[in-house]
């Protein structure tokens, strides 16, 4: 959701801005707008399958009067296109029932993402912020043409009662950045062409009781505030955390700002000119942990976007381990903290592989990191594709030993003194350039153009077996599972030994087993893929043994799924209120026996908004039994 507003006497009217789905195309995206409390929705307007709504403003005065930030954008686990022709900015001034598309004073062609505030104090002053191709391109409409919408849109300057026609227009911009209109929309004055990073930002904020004071977001110190309408902005500096992404100002005292970003929440009392962090807000996303074998043993991983820290799991203070006992080992977006064979040594690493060992005793640290991302293979050959998570491992076997890699798997036998490369591309190789989004390949020109997917065909994954040491398994974004058995001098791709995989899902873990030579556990990762066209599975997790055949089978759609578990049955129910049907053919190890199941237990869960009810059952092969009911009651 990208915005909620509630109507300022009525909390029963609420409006929703809705993105849709990031990973794909949908319809259930545009504006909503309920009139009892959310019991029932209208869609009230919408653009395409495409393009939803990001940003929402309501007039102060007026509450039928409502502007909305259309934005189409399509994300892939292979990339990103920000922007296009259904990017726009709308306003109603009759609840909805009628649409008005402001295009004077904008820019002309594709737009990406947009930000809407209206000043309080008087609600025919609107800023935006705008993302826009700066040379015009794209498939934008020209002047006068009819917005397509689910309501219909009046002509600019006719629109409901919020309507005015005759203004003189404005000069088109051929940029992006920060717009100002002074008569509710209807034409548009381009202050400045400042947008940091506009698909991870554009957010605007107007002083309630000064027109000219205007906050934007994307500082990497802050955030940037402008005194004169937008026509300069400086940084503020909040010396707390960068990436700052919404802004609360206090409408009764506007020296109190309250910000939130990746870091965490602060707050201010000067109106930014000192910041008070709050550390009572458990809001650490982790990566990756690990331990050692102090006592009290030592937490320490990475973080998102917050560095790497350290926390001890006991204290000899008398309210507990706290915040105080944390400390950081390391900063960017923290990914990997491995101890490196012993309790005070410790691999560090943070986006794309650039890795350090740190002694966590003296602080002293070393780069260790194989190549840098621009490096290449060969010269004129392209450069290494690393992955934002890059797999980093300790050998099982001699903490000397060192995995990493980028497309190819990269050994360190000194410790990260020197690197070898052990495998060729052993990535599907994917040229994301002939990949489709939103019905054709992302153009050179895209907005936003795969901001956040530096790369594409990148290993996720490197694991070795505890029990042979020459014996390693990758995985890949693009979906390619590789295995070597001699230590990397040959390779051989797994992909198609997975049936039913989908292509082009993110392999987002392998775990070769402890106890049994040769089997391995293995996780996909498909939020990546927004589409129904993918099959899904029943979430039955089996292990096949020898004499203990595991067979799968889907069709689409609808999918069903059957499974032989040693002594275990499962039955499956699209519908729990009736008999539950044994769906599998229980099987003992070693040979097949006909069973009857003795009791069943069940559980309820939702998939996909659907209810779904998995009962299970112990199974014995009675001494005579000749039958083998196929049915289970709960």
């Amino acid at each position: 959701m990208g915005k909620i507003v509630i109507h300022p006497t009525d909390p029963k009217i609420v409006w929703v801005a809705a993105a849709g789905h990031l990973w794909g195309s949908n319809p259930e995206r545009g504006v909503f707008k309920t009139i009892d409390g959310g019991k029932t929705w209208k869609k009230v307007l919408y653009r395409d399958e495409n393009t939803g709504a990001i940003d929402l403003a309501m007039d102060p005065r007026d509450p039928e009067v409502v502007f909305a930030a259309m934005y189409q954008r399509q994300r892939k686990g292979w990339g990103f296109n920000g922007g296009g022709a259904g990017s726009g900015i709308f306003r109603t001034s009759d609840g909805g029932a009628t649409w008005t598309e402001l295009r004077t004073g904008l820019p002309r062609g594709d737009k990406g993402r947009i930000g809407l505030a209206i000043f309080p104090g008087d609600n025919r002053i609107v800023y935006a912020i705008v993302e826009a191709d700066p040379a015009g391109r794209g498939g934008g409409r020209g002047e006068g043409e009819a917005p397509p919408g689910e309501a219909p849109a009046a002509p600019a300057g006719r629109g409901g009662r919020g309507g005015r026609g005759g203004a003189p227009a404005a000069a088109t911009s051929g940029s992006g950045g920060v717009f100002r209109s002074l008569d509710q929309g209807e034409t548009w004055e381009h202050m400045t062409g400042l947008n940091p990073r506009p698909m991870y930002y554009s957010r605007i904020y107007v002083d309630p009781k000064d027109a000219n004071r205007v906050y934007i977001m994307g500082s990497n110190r802050g955030f940037y505030v402008s005194d004169d309408a937008g026509r300069n902005f400086r940084d503020v500096f909040s010396g707390v955390h960068g990436e700052d992404h919404v802004l609360w100002v206090d409408p009764d005292n506007t020296n109190r700002l309250v910000i939130g970003g990746d870091g965490g929440v602060s707050i201010s009392y000067d109106r930014g000119l000192s910041w008070l962090f709050r550390i009572n807000l458990p809001i650490g996303q982790f990566y990756n942990i690990s331990t050692n074998n102090h006592d009290p043993f030592l937490v320490c991983g990475g973080l998102q976007d917050n560095g790497s820290w350290c926390t001890p799991t006991a204290t000899n203070i008398g309210y507990g381990v706290s915040f105080k006992e944390a400390f950081n080992v390391g900063g960017g977006d923290g990914m990997h903290a491995v101890f490196d064979g012993d309790d005070r040594t410790l691999l560090v690493s943070s986006q794309n592989g650039s890795t350090q060992r740190l002694d966590l005793e003296t602080m002293e640290r070393q780069s260790i990191g194989p190549v840098q991302p621009e490096e290449r293979p060969k010269p004129g050959a392209p450069g290494y594709r690393w992955y934002w998570t890059t797999p980093l491992i300790v050998s099982n076997f001699s903490p000397n030993t060192i995995y990493t890699g980028a497309n190819v798997v990269f050994r360190s036998d000194d410790r990260g003194v020197s690197w070898k490369a052990i495998s060729p591309d052993v990535t599907a190789n994917v040229d994301r350039e002939k990949l489709e989004m939103m019905g054709g390949p992302v153009p050179p020109n895209a907005l936003s153009r795969h901001d956040g997917q530096t790369n594409f065909s990148a290993l996720t994954v490197i694991a070795e077996s505890p029990l042979d040491r020459n014996l390693l398994y990758t995985g890949a974004d693009d979906g390619t599972i590789q295995i070597t058995r001699d230590g990397g001098q040959h390779w051989t791709n797994l992909t198609e030994n997975v049936r039913g995989l989908p292509p082009r899902l993110n392999i987002s873990g392998i775990a070769p087993s402890k106890h049994v030579a040769g089997r391995v556990y293995l996780t996909v990762d498909g939020h990546f893929n927004d589409t129904t066209s993918v099959p899904t599975f029943s979430p039955a997790r089996t292990t096949a043994r020898r004499g203990a055949p595991s067979r799968a089978a889907c069709r689409r759609p609808p999918c069903t799924a059957s499974a032989s578990i040693p002594r275990i049955r499962i039955f499956w129910s699209r519908d729990w209120r009736r008999e539950l049907t044994h769906r599998s053919t229980a099987a003992r190890i070693g040979r097949r026996s006909k069973a009857i199941c003795r009791r069943c237990r069940c559980t309820t869960w939702s998939f996909r908004n659907r209810e779904r009810r998995w009962c299970w059952g112990r199974t014995d092969a009675a001494s005579g039994c000749s039958i083998t009911p196929n049915r289970c009651r709960s």
